[in-house]
């Protein structure tokens, strides 16, 4: 897993490491120390650059396509369903 300090964040984002800081303190981006020093994991600096790109964190936008995917899936069930009851009324 990668791992960032609050300088390679911050010129990775293109923002002053001041702003880094005062995002961990808004609570829209975590972080972790090693000793004195704060660190990123790669998972919540993607989840901090979905909120502000789309409005929503990588779980939520995982979560939404596992939506899109079971409604798929049960589309194709019910289609089935159907298929056998139409069967079904062809014999009786």
């Amino acid at each position: 897993m990668k791992y960032y300090t609050v300088n390679e964040l911050a010129e990775q984002l293109k923002v002053h490491p001041e702003t880094i800081k005062r995002e961990i303190y808004r609570n829209n981006l975590r972080a972790f120390k090693v000793g004195s020093e704060l660190r990123f994991t790669q998972e919540s600096v993607d989840d901090y650059t979905n909120a502000l790109n789309r409005g929503k964190t990588t779980r939520e936008i995982e979560l939404e396509d596992q939506i899109v995917q079971l409604k798929k899936a049960l589309s194709e069930k019910e289609k089935f369903i159907e298929l056998i009851k139409l069967e079904l009324l062809k014999i009786s």
